[in-house]
């Protein structure tokens, strides 16, 4: 299947959406982009923790922990506990981190 070209950044868009790499875009007022990456470091790094943490002595759905990624709600409200924000002109870090939402109530963060 053949895609006309002016439909490509439709169909990335599109694809983005589906995609373990999806971010929200977060903005917090007055920060510079460098301040926001150093946040976005940490919180990354606490949402794999957390993970790592809460499964360290069994599975989720049967994985191990090796192959669980970082809890978005835990990075999400990391990020949340430092003043950012969703905002469709906000940051976009350069390189996506694969995250994935846990089923509620086991989020290493509720329980």
């Amino acid at each position: 299947m053949k895609i006309a070209p002016f439909l490509v950044p439709v169909v990335v868009l599109l694809a983005a959406g589906c995609s373990p790499f999806n971010t929200v875009v977060l903005t917090r007022d007055y920060t510079p982009y460098g301040a926001f990456l150093g946040d976005r470091q940490v919180c990354v790094e606490e949402a794999r923790q957390c993970v790592l943490k809460t499964y360290a002595n069994s599975s989720y759905n049967g994985e191990s922990v090796r192959s669980l990624l970082p809890s978005r709600g835990v990075y999400l409200k990391c990020m949340a506990s430092r003043g950012y924000y969703p905002s469709v002109s906000g940051f976009v870090p350069p390189v996506l981190v694969a995250m994935t939402d846990y089923q509620p109530g086991w989020d290493c963060f509720e329980r």
